[in-house]
């Protein structure tokens, strides 16, 4: 199976995926991890390798999502506003 496969089988569970995305991260780790940041990348991840690559997130949206805690990529290509603003000032500079 690939890891593709196991991020969708995870992440389309319904109600909560959190135990299946604990089971996808790296043990030598143990619990030094956020299980939040842990559903941000499989969220991520998903968006990354939508079917429909209009769809996908901009390599921007992406680096701003890893760089950003508290972004989200849910719809393929937008992350909040606060951190495209704070991407866009440090671009500028």
């Amino acid at each position: 199976m690939s890891l593709v496969a196991l991020f969708d089988e995870v992440i389309d569970q319904e109600g909560d995926h959190i135990e299946g995305l604990r089971k996808l991260v790296d043990p030598r780790l143990g619990d030094n991890y956020s299980v939040d940041s842990i559903n941000k990348m499989a969220q991520l991840a998903k968006a990354c390798i939508n079917r429909d690559p209009k769809q996908r997130p901009t390599m921007r949206s992406v680096v701003v999502s890893l760089m950003t805690p508290n972004s989200t990529i849910y719809d393929g290509s937008r992350t909040d506003s606060a951190s495209l603003s704070l991407t866009m000032e440090h671009d500028s500079n």
